[in-house]
């Protein structure tokens, strides 16, 4: 069975796409995902998927992590990132990665810290909505 070979958008100075397999995961374009390179790992976006490289599928390794619950980045996304990186003469995974929030660059799932419950008190269920008196616009003298 050939295995989906990712093209993925790295924050490195170099101005091209890196090839790796998507193992057992199931990225999508537009994905975050965390990528072995040398010895670190890194956040990546996939840009396209492929069934052929310009290397053996032997010598690509597969990702780390796919974020896959998280919202994906769109084409529209990438155009404008693309033009602006060229623009800038910058590398394309520079541009993108810088794109996303602090967060998102991170390996660390990007986890809201702030999680806020609203629910109306019992006299509150027990108002009429149509008593409240609706807003009424002040005018003052001077």
């Amino acid at each position: 069975m050939q295995q989906s070979i990712l093209k993925i958008a790295l924050d490195i100075p170099l101005d091209r796409l890196f090839d790796y397999l998507a193992g057992d995961f199931a990225a999508f374009v537009g994905c975050r995902v965390i990528v072995p390179f040398g010895s670190r790992e890194l956040i990546g976006i996939v840009v396209s998927m492929s069934n052929t490289s310009e290397f053996s599928p032997d010598k690509l390794k597969p990702i780390k992590h796919a974020f896959i619950d998280e919202t994906p980045l769109n084409a529209e996304t990438f155009s404008l990132i693309k033009f602006t990186a060229d623009y800038y003469q910058a590398p394309f995974g520079q541009a993108l990665v810088a794109s996303l929030p602090l967060r998102l660059r991170q390996t660390k799932p990007a986890v809201s810290r702030k999680t806020f419950v609203y629910s109306l008190s019992e006299t509150g269920l027990l108002l009429d909505i149509a008593a409240i008196p609706k807003k009424q616009l002040v005018q003052h003298k001077i």
